[in-house]
């Protein structure tokens, strides 16, 4: 348990070097050692390292296809600031969006009780204890009250999602929210007696969690999972 625990980490952790990485490189521009412009150009390099260090998760651990596109978008802007073979990162954004098409085929094809894999038997989750709602430059409003909550699949692309919790339970211990958020925004109320963990990932966004805090070994948990690109993602009670 607790290796799988390590690998699931493991983006965070090469997150943190990359992030180390730059500020020794500013320190040394600032002391004079060398010219931090002489290194910059090389930036996407660290979009690539990142999406590789997700992509070397185990499969069935969760990210993995969202290092492909992190690898993707890193090489195209290393293509693009390098000047290789005269493309440039306009070339290649509508790729962008074919990936963002696929991953929301993926995120839909998804049997459910495969999504939901996250109580302690193997029955399949009721419709009434999840949440799945997308929403397309448009709004979507959902009052949960399922006192069996599992979890949800929520995307916000140009549009909102607004999700209220705060009547709905916990039986099973844990459920598990996968969000994505492209140019959109995604608001979570829970209960105050949830516990909640982030585990998703903000690119240009911000995932901001106003919950108060709850003690440890608290039985119910909200694990917030999912990537929010340009977009923002906001919990509270």
């Amino acid at each position: 348990m607790e290796s799988k625990r390590s690998l699931r980490v493991a983006p965070q952790i090469v997150l943190g070097i990359i992030i180390i990485m730059v500020g020794v490189l500013f320190m040394l521009d600032h002391m004079g050692v060398l010219y931090a412009s002489d290194y910059l150009c090389y930036w996407p390099v660290l979009i690539i390292l990142y999406g590789l260090a997700r992509i070397a998760q185990p499969w069935g651990v969760h990210g993995r296809f969202g290092g492909f596109v992190w690898l993707l978008v890193g090489i195209a802007l290393l293509i693009d600031t390098l000047g290789f073979m005269g493309l440039r990162f306009k070339d290649f954004w509508p790729v962008l969006l074919v990936l963002f098409g696929f991953l929301l085929i993926r995120r839909s094809w998804t049997p459910r009780t495969a999504q939901f894999p996250h109580t302690d038997t193997d029955a399949p989750a009721s419709p009434d204890d999840v949440v799945l709602a997308s929403a397309f430059m448009s709004g979507v409003r959902r009052t949960i009250t399922s006192q069996d909550f599992k979890g949800g699949n929520l995307t916000a692309f140009m549009g909102g999602c607004e999700i209220d919790l705060r009547q709905a339970s916990i039986s099973s211990g844990k459920a598990v929210l996968d969000i994505f958020a492209w140019w959109g925004g995604i608001n979570i109320k829970v209960p105050p007696d949830w516990t909640v963990v982030v585990e998703a990932t903000p690119f240009m966004g911000g995932i901001d969690d106003k919950t108060v805090r709850q003690p440890v070994g608290t039985p119910k948990q909200l694990v917030i999972r999912g990537l929010a690109i340009m977009g923002g993602v906001d919990i509270k009670n």
